[in-house]
């Protein structure tokens, strides 16, 4: 019994020394982050959008917190150094994707078999955020404020909650730790904790490939390589977009792609004193229950919600939530902002801009994928692509797509008739 209390005791303080040792690591790792900050306000050098937020003494406490520092350190150190090399021509934005490594990879390799190994895609610097060619969907506005005047006209309010605005937005943060300590609203969080709800539909891929010109009767094939391509973590894309462009591309948001306007925001939630702290939290069933009832008011037309929509749209129209003059701001001034943690910005996405690798955009993509198992990956997706290419060049290719939808169909069906007997 003396050996086996020994024993436990030993094991108990081996596994609280190993806690320790991972606490102290990420400890090191945020010392590391603050002191870079440091020193580079010494030596004068402006700020990237991350140094600069990482420079507010109460983002620090946040960080400080913040798990899994260690085992990011290199994304983290990656993604920092690229912001120093492109801070002169470009603003950064962040955001965390996952379960959907594959659908980007085929996007990428057939884009260049169609069109070529074309601007950002010949260095390797180039991902996909969408998976259709030339989709008509992304063409529907001449830019980022055509979208909101006409969007706004219409509902009173932005709400990418809903599909068809997830479709041709994109939610991102304007630093590696924005939106820190919301587990919403972090890209940080989605990075380690990639939500069990995202998923890789079987009809975006076959969208993907339809509108590429190749036939879908490779795409189970492909989705079996899934499994190869799952982590414990998502990926994380850093896109940069050139200084000249942000504001025809980006808008200052909040959540659900309302636009940062703060009389706006405490009108509709009913916070005159607003501060988005964890003091003043909005949770989601609040903001679902209120974007609706301003839809409804706007039109029925409510007096006081015409009135508060009307003042958002001569907003947009003034340019009050352009990017360009913001993220100077936030670069040379960050302590100014009240709510430095809380903004956020939504890309458009439009066929000639974000999908296009000759535009100037750079987008980035950071996995944590062993590479091992992600040199056997590669293997087998280059191999049902030359399959497929050679399926495309066959007479009867056709006929084959025709048989694997067939076969698609009696699958599904057989399924159904399972779950109901």
């Amino acid at each position: 019994m003396i050996l086996k209390s020994n024993a436990l005791k030993f094991y108990v303080c081996l596994v609280t020394t190993s806690l320790l040792h991972a606490e102290t690591a990420d400890e090191q790792v945020a010392a590391q982050l603050f002191n870079a900050v440091k020193a580079a306000e010494k030596k004068g050098y402006s700020f990237t959008q991350s140094q600069a937020q990482l420079s507010v003494p109460r983002i620090q406490q946040k960080v400080k917190t913040l798990e899994k520092l260690a085992q990011n350190e290199k994304i983290i150190q990656e993604c920092l150094r690229k912001e120093m090399e492109m801070k002169n021509t470009h603003y950064v934005f962040y955001t965390a994707v996952p379960y959907l490594r594959l659908f980007q990879d085929i996007t990428r390799k057939l884009y260049k078999r169609k069109v070529g190994n074309v601007g950002a895609l010949s260095n390797k610097s180039f991902q996909f955020i969408r998976y259709t060619y030339n989709d008509p969907i992304y063409n529907q506005y001449k830019d980022v404020t055509d979208f909101l005047i006409q969007e706004i006209q219409e509902n009173g309010i932005v709400d990418d909650n809903l599909t068809r605005l997830k479709t041709i937005l994109v939610s991102t943060n304007l630093a590696f730790f924005g939106n820190i300590g919301f587990t919403g609203e972090s890209t940080y969080y989605y990075l380690n904790h990639p939500q069990p709800w995202a998923r890789a539909k079987r009809e975006w891929l076959d969208a993907s490939l339809k509108s590429f010109g190749y036939s879908t009767a490779f795409s189970n094939e492909l989705l079996a390589l899934q499994e190869l391509t799952k982590t414990g973590m998502g990926d994380l894309f850093q896109l940069f977009i050139p200084k000249e462009m942000v504001n025809s591309i980006g808008y200052l948001s909040w959540r659900q792609g309302i636009p940062f306007d703060v009389p706006f925001i405490s009108a509709i939630f009913q916070r005159p004193n607003l501060s988005l702290s964890r003091a003043d939290q909005i949770y989601p069933d609040e903001i679902n229950k209120l974007i609706n009832e301003i839809k409804k008011n706007w039109k029925e037309k409510d007096p006081a919600t015409v009135t508060m929509v009307n003042n958002l749209l001569e907003n947009v129209r003034a340019g009050k939530f352009y990017l360009d003059e913001f993220l100077q701001t936030y670069k040379k001034a960050p302590a100014s902002l009240p709510f430095l943690n809380y903004y956020q910005a939504r890309l458009l996405v439009t066929n000639d801009q974000l999908l296009n690798p000759n535009s100037g955009i750079i987008i980035y993509r950071y996995s944590s994928m062993d590479p091992q198992k992600e040199q056997e990956y590669k293997t087998k997706l280059n191999a049902i692509i030359e399959k497929m290419e050679q399926s495309k060049k066959e007479p009867s290719s056709s006929i084959r797509e025709k048989l694997g939808n067939l076969e698609d169909s009696l699958n599904r069906l057989a399924a159904r008739i399972n779950a109901v007997t």
